[in-house]
């Protein structure tokens, strides 16, 4: 998924709302987190970070070691200092060497990030878990847990001869471009954001494949990651799926976007023992049944209005309705879902439709669940424009590329892992989080009504304190009372009254 692009159920759909807002403000609290790092104080700030994630031991079970020279553990802050202050590699090493690394040159460090023997994705597979559990006690067991891929376009146009570097299409632009394809699985509850793994991708097609590696050793890590740059998406999605719930990591969803959003792809998630959100693209060759019979989505929502069973809700989902997927030839998979359908915020007849896998869930958790697909939007905006993704190194081999791409991961943990301990009010604990639930369980037009009403409830304590004496004076201030809801009413836009059905006085 690209960062702006097909966000309709996050920026459209009428139930969810004010979700620009929060990622503005989590993207904002990002960037004053790295504003604290850049400061003169945050190179002995860093490796005291550091000490919470026990770095020396995660390194050496990835298959980091050094014989002489500088120790890995200071290569590494080393090297995730240089990403949070927003410098190149060799720009850091030039002006912005710490007191414990006064001999850092860039031989060795540059050896560090082309090192083919480590095991990047072990590394950043570790730190994600110890992460994950270390913010855990932050926020309540109950809530659900998600994993979130989707994908974007790494441009590399200005290059030649960058290994397996392939002409990829960029669906913002609508073009091919040279670089790669960046999938990326996410860690999410909602609260927390880790990005637990990544695939850089070339292409499957030979044609459009330009730099191809003339020699492979698969039983190196760096090798391993070089073959499945040419496997196809879908394949490497269950692969990074199956490899995170090896390692231990545990969700309750899986969310992405149109693109991986097929029947196939669902029955290979539900074996791995995962459930599904994913939005669906309304397309004539694309069928369900139901009761029998085939439908397309445009005509499963006409048969269902017709029939009587949709009829649209105040809240804007116009209704939901489990169908079986349709097999094919090449692949005879059906798979059970529930379709809900979502009126368009801002398009009169356009609809958004969801599918979900787990049949218990009513329309409005679906809905909640997959906004926060959004986050992996957050994380892709954050990085390429915050972490110096793509601008940070301009590397031609694969392996320093995905060194780069790794450690660009590795400072999203750190920066999300100190904001939610350092400048997260929901570091106050379970007092918070059941506030947070009672307050989010109240529909808006409730608690306005009920905050309205307070406002006669305390000229009553007025009244029955013999501040207001008689009650003459009690029924005229509870008329001025009416009178200045009534003029607040009057002046408020007519589409927000109908939309809350908010009442007069």
């Amino acid at each position: 998924m690209r960062w702006g692009k097909n966000c309709e159920v996050k920026m459209e759909c009428v139930i969810i709302t004010q979700k620009t807002k929060q990622t503005i403000t989590h993207l904002n609290s990002m960037d004053s987190i790295m504003r604290i790092f850049t400061k003169s104080t945050c190179f002995s700030f860093i490796p005291n970070l550091f000490k919470n994630f026990a770095l020396s031991v995660i390194l050496s079970r990835a298959g980091f070691y050094k014989t002489k020279g500088l120790k890995v553990v200071t290569l590494f802050v080393e090297a995730i200092s240089s990403i949070i202050t927003a410098k190149t590699t060799y720009a850091y090493i030039r002006h912005g060497k710490t007191a414990e690394a006064e001999s850092l040159f860039k031989s060795p460090f540059y050896r560090f990030l082309n090192n083919s023997s480590a095991n990047w994705r072990s590394l950043q597979l570790q730190i994600a878990n110890r992460a994950i559990t270390q913010t855990a006690k932050l926020t309540k067991s109950n809530k659900k847990k998600c994993f979130v891929i989707d994908d974007s376009t790494i441009s590399r146009n200005r290059s030649k001869s960058v290994e397996l570097m392939a002409k990829v299409y960029n669906h913002v632009d609508h073009v091919f471009q040279k670089g790669f394809t960046y999938l990326a699985l996410l860690w999410t509850d909602g609260y927390t954001n880790i990005p637990i793994d990544f695939a850089l991708m070339s292409s499957s097609n030979d044609k459009y494949c330009i730099n191809k590696t003339q020699s492979i050793d698969n039983r190196k890590a760096s090798d391993k990651r070089k073959t499945e740059a040419r496997k196809n998406k879908p394949k490497v999605v269950v692969e990074l799926l199956n490899r995170a719930l090896n390692a231990g990591l545990e969700a309750d969803l899986v969310l992405f976007d149109t693109w991986f959003t097929t029947a196939p792809m669902l029955k290979e998630i539900r074996n791995l023992g995962l459930h599904v959100i994913g939005m669906l693209k309304h397309m004539n060759n694309s069928c369900y049944i139901y009761k029998g019979r085939k439908h397309t989505l445009k005509s499963l929502k006409e048969h269902l209005e017709r029939t009587g069973v949709f009829k649209r809700q105040r809240n804007g989902v116009i209704g939901s309705v489990i169908v079986t997927t349709c097999g094919s030839k090449k692949n005879p998979v059906t798979v059970k879902v529930k379709l809900v359908f979502v009126c368009h915020r801002h398009i009169k007849d356009k609809v958004i439709t969801l599918a979900c896998t787990d049949l218990s869930l009513n329309d409005t958790e679906i809905i909640k669940q997959y906004s926060n697909r959004w986050k992996i939007e957050e994380l892709f905006h954050t990085e390429k424009h915050l972490l110096g993704l793509i601008t940070g190194s301009m590397a031609r081999n694969y392996n320093a590329i995905i060194a780069h791409f790794t450690l660009v991961n590795l400072a999203y943990i750190f920066l999300e892992y100190q904001r939610r301990y350092e400048n997260d009010v929901k570091t106050m604990g379970e007092i918070f989080e059941d506030a947070v639930e009672e307050i989010c369980d109240i529909p808006f037009d409730i608690a306005l009504n009920k905050l309205l009403s307070l406002i006669y409830d305390i000229i009553d304590k007025l009244h029955a304190n013999n501040i207001i004496k008689s009650d003459a004076d009690l029924k005229l201030a509870k008329d001025i009372a009416d009178g200045m809801i009534t003029e607040w009413y009057n002046g408020l836009p007519e589409f927000l009254s109908k939309r809350y059905g908010l009442q007069s006085a």
